[in-house]
């Protein structure tokens, strides 16, 4: 009689073991399942899944395996579980640093010039990428000698590095111009990352380190790199107001990598608007397919007939 209580109460005691594990293993899937595409969560967590299971054999063993055995492999583990969160890491980080900055410029721009091959490494470390960066003009005659150009540029930001960063719109121009912001603004699904700024809020300073340059800064969002970042786009906008001449030229600088450019012009009959020369180009529209560095800029210019 006793030895059958016991052995029902060793089969029950199996169920609850086994189920207790079946729902662990199923939380940690979803778990993973979760943060798969998150390199560093990933790997904290294979860590910490690595330090507990040594940590669980050091304590409890395994049934039927001889108990030096399970205490050995739960150090072993515990042990591979801290150099991976320590030595290993930090160690490999700064090993594919090194290389990356010693190495790859020789390979991309193998006898090129030092300034050149520097150039090549300063693009490889390139953080932001523009994409869909859309510049709209809207052109109004205020007398025969005088313009007003209203500009709308909108752009995607993209993170390109590996952990999330923060990024902060902004417009430049100088102090002698006749410039009004009237919007900076920030579309995007991340209600935490959404911001207008507009009117009073509105107030341009001059940048400290370039005396004559006027600055209009938005708000600082943080962004998650691309892969984490799907089906989420961080659309920035900003929109201002310039007085020119009735003939007179404008350019568009960029300070990131962009990729796809579109300008497009809105203008009376008496006024002839020209740019760039562009991938494709239809009436007052220009469409750029390619890459433009930072420094780069496209150029448009108005007169009229």
């Amino acid at each position: 009689m006793l030895l059958a209580e016991t052995t029902n109460q060793a089969i029950s005691w199996n169920r609850y073991t086994a189920t207790a594990a079946f729902l662990i293993a199923s939380v940690l899937l979803l778990l993973w399942r979760a943060i798969r595409h998150r390199p560093v969560l990933s790997f904290l967590f294979v860590a910490a899944l690595l330090f507990t299971g040594g940590l669980l054999l050091s304590i409890f063993g395994l049934p039927y395996v001889n108990e030096h055995f399970s205490t050995s492999l739960g150090d072993a583990m515990m042990i591979a579980a801290m150099l991976g969160l320590t030595v290993d890491y930090f160690l490999k980080e700064r090993v594919l640093r090194e290389v990356s900055g010693d190495v790859s410029k020789y390979l991309i721009g193998y006898r090129l010039p030092a300034e050149v091959q520097d150039r090549i490494r300063w693009l490889l470390q390139t953080e932001w990428i523009r994409r869909n960066f859309h510049v709209r003009c809207r052109l109004t005659e205020i007398d025969e000698s005088r313009v007003s150009l209203e500009i709308t540029i909108s752009e995607e930001i993209q993170n390109i590095t590996s952990e999330p960063s923060v990024y902060q719109d902004f417009l430049e121009f100088e102090r002698h111009d006749p410039t009004s912001v009237i919007e900076l603004r920030c579309d995007c699904e991340d209600p935490k990352a959404r911001y207008r700024i507009a009117g009073p809020d509105l107030q341009p300073k001059e940048k400290p380190d370039d005396p004559g340059v006027m600055q209009v800064q938005g708000k600082k969002v943080k962004i998650p790199p691309v892969h984490e970042a799907i089906g989420r786009t961080y659309n920035f906008a900003v929109r201002y107001v310039v007085e020119y001449p009735s003939q007179y030229s404008e350019s568009i600088n960029f300070s990131h990598a962009t990729i796809n450019v579109i300008l497009e012009a809105d203008c009376p009959n008496t006024y002839l608007f020209t740019a760039s020369d562009a991938d494709i180009s239809g009436h007052n529209r220009w469409e750029y397919r390619r890459l433009f560095l930072p420094g780069e800029s496209i150029t448009f210019r108005w007169r009229r007939l």
